[in-house]
């Protein structure tokens, strides 16, 4: 089969539970990096996997990525992670000291209590601990599965990991390695032949939705952990309160880059199938705002977005209420998080 130049097949069944999947969305193109074809999505009646339906062969795969910029000073405006310093960047430091042992020494005593403190708000701590990836100091052996230009390794460097990359962008894995000098593979994690029992811990983020069969990376992942390594993932939830307010123009849909679409649920399943042990399941709403606005531009167009959205004041406003009323109703049904963050380990 051919969807406008790129080779797709049918996947009409869940991968998790082999139920057949029912049309949650027909045929849209992508509107954010300008990829061939039309792409539809199905739901699974029994579990609520959500996937791309057809899919693109593992060999077109690439041809979905020709446009698509999300590290380095190209990166496009529509990037979920702005780069945000200031203010916010020292409270999250403290916070970080106070709730998972870094730069403790730097902050001193106030500097640390103050992080506590601020850190009992949970979205000022989902902020701060998912830029760690949840991750407690430790030394040991870190790799990034889809590291980008390696900024994240760089920083987990700084505080006492043994770190390793693996990215499928060469220029991204190229960057990672001239500015900041960090061992990265260009390619898939299958690409990096690690030997077993070898790393400590591994990180994802926004990487398992881009992955055409993810119960075969959980096991490797299994394979490549020590026992009692930790497995870390944050992935777009497909039961946000983003996705029930905006539907087929909910940023995280993201076709046809975005292949499956988790819950807490069918993320969870994914690790135990996979033989891993869940730690912690749930949702977070640190890019509830940002969901928000870029939803808003996708629903009011059906045209392809401009390089550099521009946002009304109003619109702003709406999308900081939005962020609250997703967190409030987030605390009080667990799942209205726009990401799923998933901590597994290796049994011992």
């Amino acid at each position: 089969m051919d969807n406008d130049g790129v080779r797709v097949e049918k996947v009409e069944a869940c991968i998790l539970c082999g139920a057949p999947g029912q049309t949650l969305y027909g045929a849209h193109r992508d509107r954010l990096f300008n990829a061939p074809g039309a792409w539809s999505h199905l739901s699974c009646r029994k579990c609520g996997l959500v996937w791309l339906n057809p899919q693109p062969v593992a060999a077109d795969i690439p041809k979905l990525y020709a446009n698509y910029a999300t590290h380095g000073p190209e990166a496009s405006a529509i990037s979920l992670s702005p780069n945000n310093p200031g203010l916010r960047h020292k409270v999250l430091k403290f916070v970080q000291a106070a709730y998972y042992g870094y730069a403790t020494k730097d902050i001193g005593w106030l500097g640390h209590h103050f992080g506590r403190v601020v850190g009992l708000l949970s979205l000022v701590r989902d902020w701060a601990g998912s830029a760690l990836m949840f991750l407690p100091r430790m030394r040991g052996r870190l790799m990034d599965v889809g590291c980008g230009d390696g900024r994240f390794l760089a920083v987990m460097r700084e505080e006492g990991w043994q770190v390793l990359g693996v990215e499928p962008d060469p220029e991204a894995a190229h960057r990672a390695r001239e500015e900041y000098h960090i061992e990265v593979v260009a390619g898939t994690l299958g690409d990096a032949a690690l030997p077993g029992n070898s790393v400590d811990a591994i990180t994802m983020h926004h990487v398992i939705e881009h992955v055409p069969d993810p119960i075969a990376l959980f096991r490797e992942c299994g394979r490549i952990l020590r026992p009692g390594g930790s497995l870390v993932m944050i992935t777009p939830n497909v039961e946000s309160l983003g996705h029930r307010r905006f539907g087929e123009n909910w940023r995280g849909l993201e076709p046809p880059r975005h292949l499956f679409l988790f819950s807490r649920g069918t993320l969870g399943a994914c690790a135990r199938i996979s033989g891993l042990e869940i730690v912690s399941l749930r949702t977070i709403s640190r890019l509830g705002r940002e969901i928000h606005l870029f939803s808003l531009a996708l629903s009011g167009t059906r045209e392809h977005l401009p390089r550099r959205v521009r946002f009304s004041r109003a619109d702003r406003f709406r999308s900081w209420v939005f962020l609250l009323v997703e967190e409030v109703v987030r605390l009080l049904n667990g799942k209205a998080g726009e990401e799923v963050v998933l901590i597994a380990r290796r049994p011992s």
